[in-house]
């Protein structure tokens, strides 16, 4: 990989994914939208499903960043607002949204503390 290919990457590694290759997201960057990795832009990807512009296009990118193929933008909106807090990006897990299984991270605060 040259150094011109480097740099590109860096200059746009809130939007790398993976696809048969790395790629650059160029509908997410067309959406405004300043990262893949952030709850906020899945968010905001979901409120998009609202909007007949950019419902296609919303639609396809929480198809690539989560697991999920929701019909409708109520059911994304249940999905999301039932595990907000339980929702994590990995880069090392396909590039993804991922949730963490309920009652996973109970007690774990607790034994690091008694230490």
């Amino acid at each position: 990989m040259g150094s011109s290919n480097i740099t590109y990457y860096r200059q746009n590694m809130e939007w790398i994914y993976w696809d048969k290759g790395f790629k650059v997201d160029d509908d997410l960057k067309g959406l405004g939208l300043d990262s893949n990795r952030k709850i906020a832009s899945l968010q905001r990807l979901i409120e998009l499903l609202d909007n007949a512009q950019d419902a296609a296009t919303a639609k396809k990118l929480l198809s690539r960043y989560t697991e999920c193929s929701f019909e409708t933008p109520l059911q994304w909106r249940q999905w999301f607002d039932e595990n907000r807090n339980r929702l994590y990006f990995t880069d090392t897990g396909g590039y993804k949204f991922k949730v963490v299984p309920e009652g996973y991270l109970i007690g774990k605060d607790s034994r690091t503390s008694s230490r």
